[in-house]
């Protein structure tokens, strides 16, 4: 089918020439978005068709993000495999991906965004962490509802890093009785004065 009025101008990105209409053109529309649709715009197909592949192939990853996020909140692969059927069947999910517009892959995105989050906040493997950042930046130009999830991922982050260390202090320091508190002191105290003793035969 013809593009409609908002999809027109998404479209229109891949007409215009040089930095600067390209640059006008994206009033309307994110500029990794716009990029992207340029490569589908050289296919020996209707524009129409063409460049819908693209929120197509968002669409289709939206179950996968579905399933890892619902996985991670959920505790386990019965309510991941229940969240990607239920964004399957989503009647305005399967809509959108006919439609040229970034939804789809704001959709994808965002919810791999929490997924990862989630995993992140646990703390046990920095790969994680550096994942989560690579999807964040890489979600901005694509879509800008990344910017308004981005804040509190970062901010739930930092309040998890915060309790975990409280959490770990606490175990460590309970499971110390009285009596070897005290020898911590008196080793700690042994090796400053030790410290000062060598301090002061250099001087």
């Amino acid at each position: 089918s013809a593009f409609w009025n908002d999809e027109a101008w998404v479209a229109l990105s891949t007409r215009v020439e040089g930095l600067s209409q390209f640059w006008l053109s994206l009033a309307v529309t994110p500029p990794a978005w716009a990029a992207a649709l340029r490569p589908l715009a050289a296919l020996p197909l209707a524009p129409e068709t063409a460049l819908r592949l693209l929120p197509l192939g968002f669409g289709a990853l939206v179950p996968w993000a579905a399933w890892r996020a619902g996985a991670a909140f959920g505790g386990g692969a019965v309510a991941g495999l229940a969240a990607a059927a239920i964004v399957a069947q989503d009647p305005l999910a399967i809509a959108y991906s006919r439609e040229l517009k970034p939804y789809t892959a704001e959709a994808f995105l965002c919810l791999l965004a929490l997924a990862l989050a989630l995993r992140a906040a646990d703390g046990r493997r920095a790969a994680d962490v550096v994942l989560l950042g690579v999807v964040l930046v890489a979600a901005a130009p694509f879509a800008y509802a990344a910017l308004l999830v981005a804040p509190p991922i970062l901010v739930a982050l930092l309040v998890a890093a915060v309790a975990r260390r409280a959490v770990f202090d606490r175990v460590v320091f309970s499971s110390f009785d009285g009596a070897c508190l005290e020898e911590l002191r008196a080793v700690s105290a042994e090796a400053v004065s030790a410290s000062v003793f060598r301090y002061a035969e250099r001087a």
